[in-house]
């Protein structure tokens, strides 16, 4: 008698799985709040959540309710995805469906126990500065944003037209920038600093003039792309010949008033024609733009007989780009050394040349190098947005 009435007691007693319930909530918040925890048929041993999205619009709709396993193993198979993966997504056009199944009373109350790696998310996406991005599923994991850029900008690094939120919580990659072809569409506030110190030489100062020229020639210049001013120093600025940023020049006649450019002077005091660069040229009101980048590019045959560290490093904490090329005179003594000085002017060993065959290698073909090693970011290159 004893074991008849524990069976009954068990019979009366067993419950089946207790699962939320809900149809087309508009979020999960709004199906715990508003559903019903139902108990489960003896065949319906798993919690089910279902989000739906249409035409891709921003918002979805949650489904939850009792599932058999057998069709919650369905699912997994119709549904490609990688074997550590509890979610069946089907990212079909216009419309998308994820699914999950879980084994415990009240499983599927939020979204978190039955989704499991749902519940990650990365970091909000960067808009691409420039362009757009578009996310398939805000900062939440699997979410891949996708980055267009209006013509003529183009998306880099190359290869990174979009990125995926990972299981760690990471992007696959970061945000990318929309960068104009450099240097053919490179817009930059260009700043060449000459060196006409007596150890230049009548033919050196030529080959620096000519090879500003080569230089200026690979890029596309006017009032939105790039403008150029040229500065001529020794020890002092020659602020009588000055070429300014608003100078008005077409191509021809920039590169006659550079041609036409004076050399005279002993002294190399580099310091300061930066200082002048700093405080005059790339000062508003003198031409300078603020939706331009700015680039300074300093020319010397010599050790300077001033401090270039700190002008230098005045110009990089306003967001100018800094390069260094220095020239290694024929004759030079084996002590001869302006690798200090042009890493101080540069400020990264990638930012500065040394010319160690004089001054006949200033030409075209150098130029096409500098140039590459200038664009080889061409991000840093595009407009300030």
């Amino acid at each position: 008698m004893n074991t008849v009435l524990l069976m009954l007691s068990l019979i009366a007693t067993a419950q089946g799985l207790r699962c939320m319930t809900c149809e087309n909530a508009r979020s999960h918040e709004d199906c715990d709040s508003q559903g019903v925890m139902r108990e489960c048929l003896e065949n319906e041993l798993s919690c089910a959540i279902e989000e739906r999205k249409v035409n891709y619009g921003p918002g979805r709709l949650i489904f939850k309710h009792c599932k058999q396993p057998l069709a919650c193993n369905n699912n997994y198979i119709q549904n490609d995805r990688p074997a550590w993966w509890p979610i069946q997504c089907n990212d079909k056009f216009p419309n998308s469906v994820c699914r999950c199944c879980c084994f415990e009373d009240e499983c599927n109350i939020g979204h978190e126990r039955c989704f499991g790696k749902a519940a990650i998310s990365c970091g909000n996406q960067e808009d691409v500065r420039g362009g757009i991005t578009t996310c398939s599923d805000g900062n939440r994991f699997r979410s891949k944003c996708d980055f267009q850029c209006q013509a003529p900008a183009q998306i880099y690094p190359p290869d990174s037209s979009s990125s995926v939120c990972l299981e760690d919580g990471s992007w696959s990659k970061p945000a990318p920038c929309c960068a104009n072809p450099c240097p053919a569409l490179a817009v930059v506030d260009l700043v060449i600093i000459l060196d006409s110190s007596s150890s230049v030489g009548e033919a050196g100062w030529q080959t620096l003039l000519s090879f500003t020229r080569s230089l200026l020639s690979l890029y596309t210049l006017g009032n939105n792309s790039v403008e150029v001013a040229v500065v001529r120093y020794n020890a002092e600025v020659d602020t009588d010949n000055i070429i300014p940023l608003d100078n008005g020049f077409n191509r021809d006649e920039l590169f006659a008033a550079i041609s036409s450019l004076p050399y005279d002077g002993s002294g190399t005091r580099t310091g300061n024609a930066i200082n002048f660069t700093r405080e005059f040229i790339l000062e508003n009101g003198h031409g300078h733009r603020e939706f331009a980048h700015d680039l300074v590019v300093v020319l010397t045959d010599g050790r300077s007989q001033d401090d270039v560290a700190v002008p230098a490093r005045l110009l990089r904490e306003r967001g100018v780009m800094t390069y260094a090329i220095g020239i290694r005179p024929d004759q030079a003594p084996d002590n001869f050394d302006i690798r200090n000085d042009l890493l101080n002017i540069a400020g990264s060993e990638d930012h500065f040349f040394v010319v160690e065959d004089g001054f006949s290698r200033l030409n075209a073909d150098f130029a096409e190098e500098i140039t590459r090693e200038i664009c080889s970011d061409p991000c840093g290159l595009t407009p300030h947005l």
